[in-house]
Protein backbone atom coordinates (compact mmCIF):
# COMPACT_ATOMS: atom_id res chain seq x y z
CA UNK A 1 0.00 0.00 0.00
CA UNK A 2 3.03 2.09 0.54
CA UNK A 3 4.24 1.91 -2.37
CA UNK A 4 1.23 2.86 -4.70
CA UNK A 5 0.97 6.10 -2.16
CA UNK A 6 4.73 6.98 -2.68
CA UNK A 7 4.84 6.00 -6.52
CA UNK A 8 2.73 9.87 -7.26
CA UNK A 9 6.68 11.21 -6.28
CA UNK A 10 8.37 9.27 -8.74
CA UNK A 11 5.83 10.07 -11.63
CA UNK A 12 6.66 12.44 -14.67
CA UNK A 13 4.35 14.21 -16.65
CA UNK A 14 5.39 12.29 -19.93
CA UNK A 15 3.82 9.02 -17.81
CA UNK A 16 0.15 10.30 -18.08
CA UNK A 17 0.68 10.12 -21.79
CA UNK A 18 0.54 6.17 -21.37
CA UNK A 19 -2.30 4.15 -21.84
CA UNK A 20 -2.52 3.35 -18.19
CA UNK A 21 -0.99 1.81 -15.17
CA UNK A 22 -0.82 -1.43 -13.98
CA UNK A 23 -0.70 -1.98 -10.02
CA UNK A 24 0.12 -5.84 -9.10
CA UNK A 25 0.85 -6.52 -5.70
CA UNK A 26 0.80 -10.05 -3.62
CA UNK A 27 -1.56 -9.33 -1.06
CA UNK A 28 -4.90 -9.31 -2.63
CA UNK A 29 -6.61 -7.39 0.51
CA UNK A 30 -4.51 -4.55 -0.65
CA UNK A 31 -5.99 -5.13 -4.43
CA UNK A 32 -9.22 -5.47 -3.21
CA UNK A 33 -9.16 -2.26 -1.39
CA UNK A 34 -7.64 -0.37 -3.73
CA UNK A 35 -10.16 -1.27 -6.15
CA UNK A 36 -13.23 -0.93 -3.41
CA UNK A 37 -11.89 3.29 -2.76
CA UNK A 38 -11.70 4.30 -6.17
CA UNK A 39 -15.14 2.91 -7.11
CA UNK A 40 -16.24 5.18 -4.22
CA UNK A 41 -13.63 8.13 -3.82
CA UNK A 42 -15.23 11.43 -4.37
CA UNK A 43 -12.00 13.25 -5.42
CA UNK A 44 -13.05 16.52 -4.23
CA UNK A 45 -13.06 15.00 -1.15
CA UNK A 46 -10.10 16.02 1.10
CA UNK A 47 -9.78 12.86 2.87
CA UNK A 48 -8.09 9.57 3.39
CA UNK A 49 -7.58 7.67 0.43
CA UNK A 50 -8.75 9.91 -1.85
CA UNK A 51 -5.99 12.63 -0.92
CA UNK A 52 -3.53 9.77 -1.76
CA UNK A 53 -4.73 8.26 -4.85
CA UNK A 54 -6.10 11.28 -6.62
CA UNK A 55 -2.82 11.10 -8.69
CA UNK A 56 -4.51 8.02 -10.13
CA UNK A 57 -7.36 10.00 -11.98
CA UNK A 58 -5.19 11.20 -14.33
CA UNK A 59 -4.49 7.63 -16.05
CA UNK A 60 -6.77 6.93 -18.39
CA UNK A 61 -6.78 3.20 -17.26
CA UNK A 62 -5.37 2.04 -13.78
CA UNK A 63 -5.54 -2.03 -13.22
CA UNK A 64 -5.30 -3.68 -10.21
CA UNK A 65 -3.55 -7.14 -10.56
CA UNK A 66 -2.83 -9.56 -7.51
CA UNK A 67 0.52 -11.89 -7.88
CA UNK A 68 1.31 -14.91 -6.20
CA UNK A 69 4.27 -13.90 -3.97
CA UNK A 70 5.97 -17.33 -5.65
CA UNK A 71 5.40 -16.39 -8.93
CA UNK A 72 6.45 -12.56 -9.23
CA UNK A 73 9.64 -13.23 -6.57
CA UNK A 74 11.63 -10.49 -8.18
CA UNK A 75 9.04 -7.77 -7.79
CA UNK A 76 9.03 -9.02 -3.95
CA UNK A 77 12.54 -8.87 -3.67
CA UNK A 78 13.00 -5.23 -5.26
CA UNK A 79 9.93 -4.09 -2.99
CA UNK A 80 12.17 -5.69 -0.12
CA UNK A 81 14.93 -3.39 -1.16
CA UNK A 82 12.94 -0.73 -1.46
CA UNK A 83 11.44 -0.48 1.88
CA UNK A 84 15.05 -1.05 3.45
CA UNK A 85 15.95 2.13 0.91
CA UNK A 86 18.58 0.00 -0.65
CA UNK A 87 17.07 -0.29 -3.98
CA UNK A 88 18.49 2.66 -5.67
CA UNK A 89 21.47 1.71 -7.90
CA UNK A 90 22.70 2.48 -11.25
CA UNK A 91 21.00 -0.19 -13.30
CA UNK A 92 22.93 0.93 -16.65
CA UNK A 93 25.74 -1.49 -15.20
CA UNK A 94 25.41 -4.51 -14.37
CA UNK A 95 28.30 -4.31 -11.72
CA UNK A 96 26.04 -2.51 -9.90
CA UNK A 97 23.49 -4.33 -10.01
CA UNK A 98 22.96 -7.06 -6.44
CA UNK A 99 23.85 -10.20 -7.24
CA UNK A 100 20.70 -12.05 -5.43
CA UNK A 101 19.21 -9.72 -7.82
CA UNK A 102 20.76 -11.28 -10.51
CA UNK A 103 20.15 -14.54 -9.51
CA UNK A 104 16.61 -14.42 -9.32
CA UNK A 105 16.33 -13.06 -12.68
CA UNK A 106 18.33 -15.49 -14.26
CA UNK A 107 16.12 -17.93 -11.87
CA UNK A 108 12.69 -16.88 -13.29
CA UNK A 109 13.74 -16.89 -17.11
CA UNK A 110 12.35 -19.21 -19.10
CA UNK A 111 15.00 -21.85 -21.07
CA UNK A 112 15.11 -21.78 -24.86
Amino acid sequence: MEAVVDIRDLLQSWMFDSSGIIIESDNVNVITFLQDSLKKVDWHLDNWPAKELHFLSDFNKVIFHHVNRECNKVADFCATLALDGSFIFDSFSFSNIPNSLIELIKGEMLPF
